[in-house]
């Protein structure tokens, strides 16, 4: 089924179709319709003032390029990991971006349905803490809450910050980077890769099978595969995933 998905996804974006178009030709087969997909917004990810670490210092998300080393972590200890793909890379688009302050001044924005990793904490929360939330604890950021803690990385260990304040801000670009495990720390903060969906595994196996898909890009030169994205397959790879999936 992931290859499925990975095959029509690409054919999708990769012959320029409109979802409109899409959706007339399917309308003349019979009285059959596909049921209405997400638009591109909602799998946004990330601005372009947003940043990683790499091991030469931090770069912005428009600085870094497929290949690159980024800072990740599993569920105790952070290292570093290459981006396997872009599920986008628009710098001249803007978008709405959900903007969360932390109590000492952390910030990240990050689109409505983006899955950042959400602890519950109390008036005496632990400061320092050894493990990352549990998959169940994994949330779209339109769903935290002020008083919600996000995990951020001070000095090499995982730390607790009380979600301040929430706005939403329009921004500069439209960055979504993947790597192998799935998760990435932007601004400090540990966050999914992924959005729109919640079931996490099966998303890293499909952008898996697509970063080998697209790595045949290089055939074309290295420019166009530094460039070359998949937004509109993203998108709709993710709803059929969502159609499917309970």
């Amino acid at each position: 089924m992931i290859y499925l998905l990975v095959f029509v996804s690409t054919i999708y974006c990769a012959h320029g179709f409109s979802f409109s178009t899409f959706k007339a030709a399917t309308n003349a087969i019979g009285n059959w319709q596909l049921p209405t997909f997400s638009d591109t917004e909602s799998h946004a990810c990330f601005s372009t003032d947003s940043w990683m670490t790499t091991p030469n210092g931090k770069k912005r998300m428009d600085q870094i390029a497929i290949g690159d080393f980024v800072l990740t972590g599993n569920l105790t200890a952070t290292y570093y990991t290459p981006i396997i793909t872009w599920m986008h890379r628009e710098p001249e688009k803007r978008n709405q971006f959900h903007t969360i302050m932390t109590e000492y001044g952390k910030m990240l924005a990050v689109t409505a349905k983006h899955l950042v990793y959400r602890n519950l904490c109390d008036e005496n929360y632990e400061e320092f803490i050894r493990y990352l939330p549990k998959g169940r604890d994994i949330v779209f950021a339109e769903d935290l809450k002020v008083g919600d803690c996000l995990v951020l990385l001070y000095k090499g260990k995982y730390r607790q910050q009380r979600v301040m304040r929430i706005s939403i801000t329009e921004r500069m670009g439209v960055f979504a980077p993947v790597t192998e495990n799935g998760r990435i720390i932007v601004n400090d903060i540990v966050v999914s890769v992924h959005s729109g969906i919640k079931h996490t595994r099966l998303q890293n196996k499909y952008y898996g099978i697509v970063a080998r898909v697209q790595s045949w890009l290089r055939l074309f030169g290295e420019p166009f595969f530094h460039k070359a994205t998949i937004p509109l397959g993203a998108a709709l790879a993710t709803d059929m995933l969502r159609l499917v999936m309970p």
